[in-house]
């Protein structure tokens, strides 16, 4: 690690927390575009400057916890991957902790089984619903719990490979959560192996294990620094402790460093920010930086019953002519260019053509990792088709079915080969002279190679896929790009941490999705915390400029008049 960094006051006070001898607690309130990664980080080198020996001579570690896999990696990049520092997701890092107490997980997975069977039993209930296939899971797992020697993390429980020796992402934490607050010793050994846990995204960490945090810091304040980076104006997801930002931290004993600079957006974005900031909690506003300008935003309206693709591209074209920035001209957005945020997924497979497909899974048991992209089931297509139908020549084809499909390779000759290559060509084939062949139709050609492997389940559970089976195999192009992460098209939720150069928000009330209603804040002035809190993470991804696309049918003298000025607000005819 370099030994010089930048240090702003915040990071001064956090130093001063990072004792073994004398060690403090912190909560550092770092909001959008501040540099709370790098005050993190900030805070990993002057461990590294100063106390790493005495860690290291007491065989101790400094833990981080980060929200995503896309952070962690980013941190341990920045520290060159110190092995003095454990840096993980929250269920990663959860899960090297409980990980080996099978005793314990199995009474506490028996009595948490139990209690779920029993809350079923106790209330009225009818047959063939969702509700009564999963009592009849859990009766089913009760069962086999005691053949169970050894527990797996399994991160895509609903895939085809899922053991049931297999504990989800919620069961992991709520197990730990429950270890740390019940169980001493537990406790004892997280402070001895970790005296000092840094987390990052305090406020959308699971509740449960933040108590379970707080407490430990509460017990063994005099050999344990707990220290948390985060906004409480942005957690958007309800497993966060909701109070994060009410909380009298001083009493605590915690020290409350505080970065109010915004450094990647435009004044007026950080403007528009701050006044729905004010409306979520007390914690400080944000000061924008000179250099970064003024920013532009706009506020659409455009009419529910328009062709919502052609009004998006006359949005683009508009924000170029207004900004000058020709990035609004390109037909896709690459990386940090830009990003078209939607609400829900649907919304983004309705603008890219695979809402077909995606609402024939909907309401499969599948449907959870089909929306993670780590179905086996979808990924047989997206991973091993697709790949097979886009390669180019024979090295392509046979280097894709010798990562997906390694047992074609055990007994590797001639004729296998030549079988390869020819189930090959009979796919490449089916598709070049039916473009629009669905899913089933070529489930059905493969089956007919008879050498590739088919998901167990197509033939087990086939009235699951039956309408699946139907919809277009083109459409998984779409699906994976966005899967994937190439589209420009981004969840509001998926957003948090990022930031872009230009950012096209759609407010559409086609959507299922009530907990927010982001419309009504647009027309009333007034909305739930939950719909403030993701309205005030969708403006602050922008650096330079913020489209708005309302759809309504309020006209513009009937809006809220406390978040634009009137020139900020354009009026659109219906395409």
């Amino acid at each position: 690690m370099n030994n010089e960094y930048e240090r702003t006051e915040a990071d001064k006070i956090i130093e001063e927390c990072l004792s073994l001898h004398n060690p403090k607690s912190f909560f550092l309130f770092a909001g959008a575009g501040s540099g709370k990664t790098r005050s993190l980080v900030n805070a990993l080198q002057y461990i590294n400057n100063t106390i790493r020996d005495q860690l290291v001579l007491l065989d101790k570690h400094v833990a981080v916890i980060t929200f995503t896999n896309a952070a962690a990696e980013e941190i341990k990049n920045r520290t060159q991957y110190d092995s003095l520092f454990t840096i993980s997701t929250i269920h990663s890092f959860v899960w090297q902790l409980i990980k080996g107490f099978d005793v314990d997980i199995k009474k506490w997975l028996k009595d948490y089984l139990q209690s779920k069977i029993n809350e079923y039993d106790s209330k009225p209930h009818k047959s063939g619903t969702k509700l009564e296939a999963s009592y009849n899971k859990q009766l089913e797992r009760l069962k086999q719990l005691e053949t169970i020697k050894h527990f797996n993390y399994d991160p895509a429980p609903e895939a085809a490979n899922s053991g049931k020796d297999s504990l989800n992402h919620s069961e992991v934490l709520k197990i730990c959560a429950h270890f740390l607050t019940n169980k001493p010793l537990f406790a004892k050994m997280l402070v001895q192996k970790f005296p000092i846990l840094l987390i990052d995204e305090s406020q959308d960490t699971d509740k449960n294990l933040m108590e379970a945090f707080l407490s430990i810091q509460n017990k063994f304040a005099d050999c344990f620094t707990l220290g948390l980076f985060g906004d409480t104006k942005q957690r958007i997801y309800a497993t966060g402790k909701e109070d994060l930002g009410d909380i009298d931290w001083s009493s605590r004993g915690f020290k409350t460093p505080q970065k109010p600079q915004n450094h990647r957006s435009g004044s007026r974005i950080i403007e528009l920010a701050n006044k729905i900031g004010s409306l979520i909690d007390k914690t400080p506003t944000q000061n924008p930086v000179p250099d970064k300008g003024e920013g532009c935003v706009r506020l659409f309206l455009a009419p529910t019953n328009t062709n919502k693709s052609l009004t998006e591209s006359h949005v683009k074209e508009q924000m170029a002519s207004i900004t000058g920035d020709s990035l609004w001209n390109k037909e896709n957005w690459q990386d940090k260019e830009g990003a078209t945020l939607v609400l829900e997924h649907r919304m983004a497979a309705v603008r890219m053509g695979f809402v077909e497909m995606w609402d024939a899974l909907k309401n499969t048991t599948e449907f959870d990792s089909v929306k993670s992209g780590t179905s086996q089931e979808i990924n047989f297509f997206k991973n091993f088709v697709l790949p097979l139908l886009q390669s180019k020549n024979a090295f392509d084809t046979m280097k894709i079915t010798r990562k997906y499909y390694k047992n074609l390779f055990k007994q590797i000759c001639k004729e296998s080969l030549r079988s390869i290559s020819e189930g090959v060509s009979r796919i490449k084939a089916a598709y070049t002279e039916n473009p629009n062949i669905t899913f089933g139709e070529m489930l059905d050609v493969i089956k007919t190679c008879s050498i590739f492997n088919i998901p167990h389940k197509y033939d087990d559970e086939p009235e699951n896929f039956e309408l699946f089976f139907d919809t277009k195999l083109s459409q998984i192009i779409p699906y994976a790009k966005y899967i994937d992460g190439l589209s420009e098209f981004k969840t509001h939720h998926g957003v948090k941490g990022l930031e872009f150069n230009n950012v096209m928000a759609i407010i559409d009330n086609d959507t299922k999705w009530r907990t927010y209603d982001e419309t009504n804040f647009f027309i009333t002035g007034s909305a739930n915390k939950d719909t403030l809190r993701l309205l005030y993470v969708i403006c602050t991804r922008a650096k330079q400029n913020l489209a708005i696309i309302l759809y309504t049918d309020t006209p513009k003298n009937q809006l809220n008049q406390n978040w634009f000025n009137d020139d900020e607000i354009i009026s659109l005819s219906s395409f």
